[in-house]
């Protein structure tokens, strides 16, 4: 973060009701703040002819003596709709898609992704990427598809980066692919080997990833760790009732020794397909946590990290891969005009009867991809509204 004169944060959103208006940040979990509409527009047409917090609460003083304006500017502060830092749009972590090819056909895919997808990401594209990522300082790169291991040449790829790259290298990969001449490569030239087996067990991975798809994993785990390789993951997305068994999941992960992810479930590509009874059930048996209400709909994604697809498209982050529009080109970012372009909005500023609604940022997704997806179904946003509109509207 950079110093820079107090300011109103560019995730800084308002919702009005009357004389009465909610302020809060939907980027942030710091919750928010009712105040009266003038007490808000007055702070806000000073705050540009003054530096520091200190000459916004002394003007705001002089003008209108009511001893709430210092605790009221950093209770501003606090929940980040006022600040005095700059966001440092610097980015730290990429993933891409070498290629959109897969060898499984899981149900859950946020893609279609299958043997038949066509796209493989140019091999010289992919080694310009990890030039401009050692030249801009990008901590950490994560390489995925598809299926990484489908490419043929994937350790020439990882090999050059490998030499060229000093920060960290993640693979996700479903391991399926994997063979024993390929451990040694892996040790070599990867940091961090991400696993996808969304099970607990031989009978739920079976019934989303197909059959052996457990034994291999955990054989391709075992051969790794003999080869004294640690930095494992394995994921789980919350899918066809596993959700109900993170515990065990969690137990394997333990009993394995690997690092545990667990990832919600985005409703599109073949999951929107086969599982969209299962939303409206989800959203159905939903309970609004009424102690932990808050503005946050937008993630952080696209101001220090950003994705690539396998034909070049950069989305703010991977789950988004299927909005008709990209928010820039691979070109673009390799020619150094990477900007403020990957800005987040909430998608209820954009959906007809969420748009001016005054409590619409409170019953949205922290995920902006799981967002999309629900709210682009219109049976969805009426179960949501009917469902958490009138507890909200008492806040």
């Amino acid at each position: 973060m950079v110093s820079k004169k107090i300011h109103k944060n560019y995730m800084a959103r308002e919702l009005y009701r009357k004389e009465e208006v909610i302020c809060g940040n939907i980027s942030e979990y710091r919750g928010w703040i009712k105040l009266s509409k003038f007490c808000l527009e007055l702070i806000l047409s000073e705050i540009d002819n003054v530096n520091t917090r200190t000459e916004l609460i002394f003007v705001l003083e002089k003008k209108f003596k009511l001893g709430i304006w210092n605790k009221l500017i950093d209770d501003l502060i606090y929940i980040n709709y006022l600040s005095d830092t700059e966001v440092d749009f610097k980015i730290e972590k990429i993933t891409f898609d070498i290629t959109s090819k897969c060898n499984l056909n899981c149900k859950h895919c946020s893609g279609m992704f299958t043997k038949k997808s066509l796209g493989n990401l140019n091999k010289l594209l992919i080694f310009e990427i990890f030039k401009w990522a050692e030249y801009n300082n990008v901590k950490y790169v994560c390489i995925s598809g598809g299926e990484p291991f489908i490419r043929k040449d994937i350790f020439e790829i990882l090999n050059y980066a490998k030499n060229i790259y000093t920060g960290e290298i993640e693979v996700i990969t479903n391991a399926t692919l994997i063979n024993s001449c390929d451990f040694d490569n892996i040790v070599n030239n990867i940091d961090i080997l991400n696993i996808s087996l969304d099970g607990y067990d031989v009978f739920s991975v079976n019934k989303i990833r197909g059959l052996g798809v457990y034994e291999k994993v955990l054989d391709v785990i075992n051969k790794l760790k003999q080869k004294n390789f640690l930095k494992l993951k394995l994921s789980m997305v919350k899918a066809y009732g596993n959700e109900n068994h993170i515990s065990d999941f969690l137990k394997l992960c333990s009993f394995l020794q690997v690092e545990p992810v667990i990832r919600d479930l985005i409703y599109t590509g073949r999951a929107n397909r086969n599982n969209l009874s299962e939303l409206e059930t989800l959203i159905h048996n939903s309970v609004l946590d009424e102690s932990n209400i808050n503005m946050r709909c937008v993630c952080k994604s696209g101001i220090n990290s950003l994705y690539i697809s396998h034909d070049g498209k950069i989305y703010p982050c991977s789950t988004m891969y299927n909005l008709k529009n990209s928010f820039m080109q691979l070109s673009e970012l390799l020619s150094d005009n990477c900007k403020s372009r990957l800005f987040l909005e909430p998608i209820v500023d954009h959906i007809e009867s969420c748009k001016y609604c005054d409590v619409r940022y409170f019953c949205c997704n922290t995920c902006p991809s799981v967002n999309l997806s629900l709210y682009k179904n219109e049976k969805i946003v009426k179960m949501i509204c009917d469902k958490n509109k009138k507890t909200l509207e008492n806040i």
